[in-house]
């Protein structure tokens, strides 16, 4: 593995640690296309004012995922980002990954989600999607 990658991927299972989600601690970075820029960091939990978390709060989805929140927080539209996030994204992350301003080469994860359609979602999209 790439040492970059394998350094981000250490600084996002660390960040997992900031999360306050009671059921499970996500993080994800996005950085630029050559690992040498932290462009956003994203973890799961609550919205900005609200409880920590919102898993117990009715509704379907419970906290808002780590990859949307780095997505809001990334300013730039520069092409070809790489997302590193602790748990493979799920099929809505994935398509707010697909339809976000500039682009995304690739989408390293370290743990796999309950299923794979966000996976084959970014792939089908022409994204580098794989596990690390």
């Amino acid at each position: 593995m790439n040492r970059r990658l394998e350094s981000f991927r250490n600084f996002v299972l660390d960040l997992e640690s900031l999360s306050k989600c009671k059921e499970r601690g996500v993080a994800a970075i996005i950085t630029d296309k050559d690992l040498l820029q932290i462009h956003s960091i994203g973890i799961n939990g609550g919205a900005k004012g609200q409880d920590d978390c919102m898993c117990d709060t009715d509704g379907k989805y419970g906290c808002v995922h780590a990859e949307i929140n780095a997505l809001v927080k990334c300013t730039t539209v520069s092409e070809d980002k790489i997302m590193i996030v602790s748990l493979a994204p799920c099929k809505q992350c994935a398509a707010a990954i697909i339809n976000t301003p500039g682009s995304f080469s690739a989408v390293y994860f370290i743990d796999d989600w309950k299923e794979s359609i966000g996976i084959n979602m970014l792939k089908n999209a022409g994204i580098h999607a794989a596990s690390i």
